[in-house]
Order: C-alpha cells, then structure tokens, then sequence
C-alpha cells in the first residue's frame, strides 16, 4: 500500500529500479493511453460526491432536530442562534472536507488502475513476468524469465515504452 504524499509510482515493485523522472513520464505516457477511462471515473466521482452530500445534508439536519429542542429549553434565543450557527459552519466545512478526500482518493485509485493496466500491457504474454526496461530487437523483446518473445506492435508498445525514456 501506498504512504499518502508518496510518489504514487512507488507501489508498484515493477517501477522500483526506474528512476522519479522516468517514472513520471510512465505515468504520463499511462494516462494518455487510458485517457477515457478518466471521464469515467470522474463521472463517477461526482456522482458519488453528491451523494455524500446529500447524506451528509440530511444526517446533519437530523441530527439538529434531535439536539434543538434540548438545546433550546437549556439556552437563550440569542445563544441558541449563534450555536445553531456554529453548527451549520462544521457542517459545510465536513462536507467540504469529504469533497476534497473524496477527489484525491478516487484520482488515486484511478492512477492506480491506469499503471496497472500499463505494467501488465507490458508484461510477458506467457508468464507476466515484466518486461520493463528490457532492450528491444526489431520490435521484439525476449522474456529473461521463460523465453519467449513479445511483439510490441501487438500489444500497443514502442521500445521506448519498455525503456521508460
């Protein structure tokens, strides 16, 4: 699993004899290749954003309505006001709050999924064993692990893919 405010490249053991650099133009190459897969996921997003929303709206408004008769035997007018006040801030601020790691969590997981899709792209067809930074021939890189040979054209690949230049 990933350290939050780690470089999100970092979890995957593949990428870990690359360096920064040329992790980062992986991951740009990756969303370029998957690039619709974005709108998917912030489709996704938003969708699922309101719905917090909207939770977080109606268990706020309950939970107002079980305390303010209790509040409001116990407290003055004026008090009561400013508390009621206090209270509608917190909740604008949770719901901002959850907007926020509701963005960030979901970009991360769908970076998660665009790598992974791009390491098993360039993975042995035969053994999946990965075949970053391999040298190609031709358009043909040969698996160290059991052999065989990959045609990059067929999966999608250049040899700079492999290479991570």
């Amino acid at each position: 699993m990933r350290i939050p405010l780690q470089n999100i490249w970092r979890a995957f053991p593949e990428l870990d004899a690359f360096s920064d650099e040329q992790c980062e133009r992986f991951v740009e190459s990756a969303t370029r290749d998957f690039r619709g897969s974005a709108t998917r996921t912030a489709a996704i997003t938003i969708a699922l954003s309101a719905l917090g929303v909207v939770l977080t709206g109606m268990t706020a408004r309950f939970l107002w309505q079980i305390s303010r008769d209790w509040l409001h035997t116990r407290l003055t007018a004026a008090r009561f006001r400013d508390i009621g006040d206090a209270y509608l801030i917190v909740v604008c601020v949770l719901i901002a709050i959850s907007l926020c790691l509701a963005v960030l969590i979901t970009r991360d997981q769908w970076l998660i999924r665009t790598i992974t899709r791009k390491v098993r792209q360039a993975g042995c067809h035969k053994c999946g064993y990965s075949l970053l930074g391999l040298e190609a021939c031709m358009g043909v890189v040969r698996c160290p692990e059991c052999g065989a040979g990959f045609n990059l054209r067929d999966a999608g690949l250049t040899a700079a893919d492999l290479k991570m230049t």
